[in-house]
């Protein structure tokens, strides 16, 4: 049976861009689209002195971690 996180709170929401409100704060943020992409920023957060914000999307058919 195929498990959607459709109605897992802070899964799944449409049209939010973490990057742009991170950045609006001055936070620096960077979205990663593939493997590749993830390890870019993982290498440009870790020259900033402070918070930083990577945004990658996840497998939506992923069952939450148990509590």
């Amino acid at each position: 049976m195929e498990t959607l996180t459709l109605h897992i709170a802070a899964l799944n929401l449409p049209g939010l861009n973490a990057v742009a409100i991170a950045e609006a704060y001055g936070c620096p943020a960077f979205r990663a689209d593939t493997p590749a992409d993830l390890y870019e920023a993982f290498q440009k957060a870790r020259t900033v002195d402070g918070p930083v914000l990577i945004e990658f999307q996840i497998d939506p058919k992923l069952e939450p971690l148990p509590i």
